[in-house]
């Protein structure tokens, strides 16, 4: 904390622009002036100024607000975690709905505590999940009984490493099974006396990803080479390709020989794994 004097002898601020074009029509005097906190190019400060006229300032008054200063930073520092996390709150699950993939976070009875877009979606059209009274349910009940007991191992898991849990979900159309995770939201089920959560990440191996971009900017395919890619990610044979895409196998197989070249594989297995591993895919 210091005395406005002190910062600028008062003969000296006198003869500034400030002094003339501010502090005199506001009629101000003598001021107390002390910084919160000083970070980067953010400065946080905090004063006090009497009337033009009026006592200046004592010691006593310097001392009362430096007492007072430690609890004013730490007010301030609160109120930036609160901010971040406010933040956090907003764009967190903005960045989910991004994601193809499902997720529901879970408490120990099944129920949905959150859920981004991809796994509102999921759930609506009940194929192999839907949504019951708030709860997650599997459409056979084989499967529904064991989400459930890999969602209480998870959301009451200890540190003793049990909980995770993976399955596949029947769908009653005859598709292929959806891919299920069931995982601990935190590493302990207990965190200051709030219950256990489960996480549940959902696949749709059907489900057309739309990756052909991505793989194009990490491996500067071509748009028909990275169209192939794609197509090949998705579980298509060669044969099944040439048709879809009405391109000759020969052809088709020159696209592969390039693809194998630009990401660094030999065969068919090794490029899906490469392509499947590869960056995460956007909904659009």
């Amino acid at each position: 904390m210091s005395f406005s004097d002190e910062l600028c002898q008062d003969a000296e601020a006198q003869r500034s622009e400030f002094w003339n074009e501010w502090v005199l029509p506001q009629g101000q005097g003598h001021a107390l002036l002390g910084t919160i906190f000083n970070r980067d190019s953010l400065t946080g400060n905090i004063g006090a100024i009497r009337a033009r006229g009026a006592r200046p300032f004592a010691l006593q008054d310097k001392r009362l607000v430096a007492e007072l200063m430690p609890h004013l930073q730490r007010a301030v520092q609160l109120r930036g975690r609160i901010s971040q996390l406010q933040t956090l709150h907003r764009t967190t699950p903005d960045a989910l709905d991004h994601w193809t993939t499902a997720v529901f976070l879970l408490d120990c009875n099944a129920r949905i505590v959150a859920a981004n877009k991809a796994a509102a979606d999921l759930t609506k059209l009940r194929e192999g999940l839907f949504v019951e009274r708030g709860a997650l349910r599997a459409a056979s009940a084989s499967d529904s009984t064991l989400l459930r007991r890999f969602i209480c191992a998870s959301a009451g898991r200890t540190v003793n490493g049990d909980g995770n849990g993976a399955m596949l979900i029947e769908r009653p159309s005859g598709k292929r099974p959806l891919h299920l995770l069931v995982t601990p939201s935190v590493s302990t089920a207990e965190f200051f006396g709030s219950a256990g959560r489960a996480l549940v990440f959902v696949s749709d191996p059907e489900a057309a990803h739309n990756c052909a971009e991505i793989l194009h900017k990490l491996y500067h395919l071509t748009p028909a080479e990275a169209n192939v890619a794609e197509l090949l990610a998705s579980g298509k044979s060669v044969k099944e390709i040439a048709d879809d895409t009405s391109v000759r196998e020969n052809t088709f197989r020159i696209h592969l020989k390039k693809i194998f070249d630009k990401t660094g594989t030999k065969r068919q297995a090794e490029l899906v794994k490469v392509i499947l591993s590869s960056a995460g895919v956007r909904r659009d």
